[in-house]
């Protein structure tokens, strides 16, 4: 495994293109944390482009947090590109167990992405994860209701759902951040700080911020590693450095610790 430096580095030297299908909410912040580690953004989804975007990219972002389903056929095409082109592929479920249409999506695209032979990281929260696993814990919304002591269960719906559809790796948010690879690979992240979950959309960056490391990594386990402990760390000091300023501040020093590692 590489170290956090050494992938950050990386990501510096080789600005890696990520191309982000993502949601309204998520898509300014998203592009400004890839910009803040070195990496290039590039946010589109119209079908017309997607082909030629593909071809620049390092790596594709998937998240369904306001899917529609002009958004939902753009997913599908683009993922096909990224298989063809052997890219890494993040699949961010948002919502997952909230709506039939929503869980559906985020099935598909799994199933999509294995019978393409994607290489696949799913990342989402504990609800979102086990709700994929057929355990259909009731989402609220995007946060997870998923108590602390689930963390076998959690690890199962992981190992079935890599096995199930042939993902290589399954990053978990949550008071603890698990992450479970192919190989019977499993990690634990304790790093953060609970303001992280009081702003919108620090759960889309992670997933932006993964696509980046695993854009210069092939190993996609590790990769996922680096990218959660990367944010939760920079969680950690923005809450430090913002203390007593409120949420709006701790939000912009967030973008700030990202540069500064």
């Amino acid at each position: 495994m590489s170290s956090l430096s050494t992938a950050i580095q990386q990501i510096k030297k080789v600005r890696p293109l990520i191309h982000n299908i993502t949601n309204l909410v998520a898509t300014e912040f998203s592009a400004n944390a890839l910009l803040s580690l070195g990496a290039s953004p590039l946010m589109a989804h119209a079908p017309e482009e997607l082909e030629e975007i593909i071809q620049l990219s390092n790596a594709l972002v998937l998240n369904i947090g306001t899917i529609d389903v002009r958004q939902r056929e753009s997913m599908f095409m683009a993922l096909s590109l990224a298989c063809q082109k052997d890219i890494p592929i993040l699949l961010d479920p948002v919502g997952a167990g909230a709506s039939k249409f929503r869980t559906q999506t985020a099935l598909d695209l799994l199933q999509h992405a294995k019978e393409k032979r994607g290489r696949l990281v799913l990342k989402g929260n504990a609800s979102e994860i086990m709700s994929l696993a057929g355990h259909f814990i009731q989402s609220k919304g995007v946060d997870s209701n998923v108590g602390a002591d689930s963390a076998d269960y959690l690890l199962d719906a992981a190992k079935n759902l890599i096995t199930t559809y042939n993902i290589e790796t399954v990053g978990i948010t949550g008071k603890d951040d698990f992450i479970v690879g192919k190989n019977n690979q499993h990690a634990l992240n304790s790093h953060g700080h609970p303001l992280m979950s009081q702003i919108t959309a620090t759960g889309c960056i992670l997933t932006a911020i993964t696509a980046a490391f695993c854009a210069v990594d092939s190993d996609l386990f590790s990769a996922t590693q680096n990218a959660f402990k990367c944010l939760s760390l920079a969680g950690e000091a923005s809450a430090e450095k913002s203390q007593g300023q409120g949420l709006g501040s701790f939000k912009v020093q967030l973008i700030n610790e990202l540069s500064l590692l």
